[in-house]
């Protein structure tokens, strides 16, 4: 274990130089995780969540590869192209995490090259996601037929659901919940959905509902224009924390109703208080941002 403090405006690549110093162990040696999540190079210091930072040694024989391949400054793998990556590359390259997300971030055609099982994995294919949409093309079948895989890739390409399985998207209740995420999704849904009117509307009903409840978080008042929504009581409870005020313009039931008017008070049940916590790094150190590998 080795304890390095690092700037949190720094890259995950200047805390391998760091950590290099400290221990004569390679960039190109050093596969860096906080708890299960994978770092890359370009990552920010500052924006990774972690209790300490895990150090495993890289494939020798990738590493070996990696120090013939890249060797600018920047470690974006800038010298290599497709070409040179099909003639030369090692079997281990194509399954390691970081070296084809790098890849795929300059160049999605690279996908075309992983390692089956590394396409198949869900953390990989929504990382690759997050630095080239169209990496989503080259998810298997697998991954297209996860509910939960489908719905976190709605944040990175709105038309998720157009890739998805077509039991995906003749399932009533998922397309509504893909529908809550991304209203467009709706648009890609089956046909038989597509037609039923009754369907529709009500999936449209429930995005209209969540859309005024979030903006009553900022603005409670509004109930007053969301006339059908003012004896829901999950609305009004919304409007109600935003602006007590808010209760006036509630149903007479819903004016009544014991917990809204104690959230009208201000008085909430213990599982209802936030907290706001200080997460200032000076504590754990002078300057910068303390980080432990191990």
């Amino acid at each position: 274990m080795c304890q390095v403090v690092i700037e949190p405006h720094l890259t995950v690549l200047d805390l391998k130089k760091a950590v290099e110093k400290c221990t004569g162990m390679s960039d190109h040696a050093q596969m860096l995780c906080a708890g299960t999540y994978r770092l890359c190079n370009w990552d920010k210091i500052g924006c990774i969540d972690h209790n300490g930072i895990t150090c495993m040694r890289r494939d020798a024989v990738v590493v070996r590869w990696l120090d013939h391949v890249d060797k600018e400054p920047s470690r974006q793998m800038l010298g290599v192209n497709r070409e040179v990556f099909d003639l030369c590359s090692p079997a281990a390259a194509r399954a390691d995490f970081e070296v084809m997300l790098t890849l795929a971030r300059r160049n999605v055609q690279f996908l075309g090259d992983s390692c089956p099982k590394l396409l198949a994995n869900t953390d990989f294919m929504l990382r690759a996601a997050q630095v080239n949409a169209n990496a989503l093309l080259w998810a298997p079948d697998t991954l297209l037929g996860s509910r939960s895989f489908i719905l976190s890739a709605l944040q990175w390409d709105r038309h998720m659901l157009q890739k998805a399985s077509s039991e995906l998207r003749a399932d009533r209740d998922f397309v509504r919940e893909a529908s809550l995420r991304d209203r467009w999704a709706l648009g890609d849904a089956a046909e038989e959905l597509l037609g039923d009117q009754d369907f529709n509307d009500s999936v449209h009903a429930d995005i209209r509902r969540q859309y005024i409840k979030e903006s009553l978080r900022s603005d409670g008042r509004g109930l007053r224009r969301a006339s059908d929504l003012r004896g829901d009581r999950d609305v009004v409870l919304v409007a109600v924390q935003s602006d007590p005020t808010a209760l006036e313009w509630a149903t007479p039931d819903m004016r009544n109703d014991e917990r809204l008017t104690q959230a009208a008070r201000g008085d909430r049940s213990n599982h209802e208080h936030r907290v706001r916590i200080n997460t200032n790094s000076r504590p754990d150190a002078s300057y910068g941002r303390l980080v432990e590998v191990s």
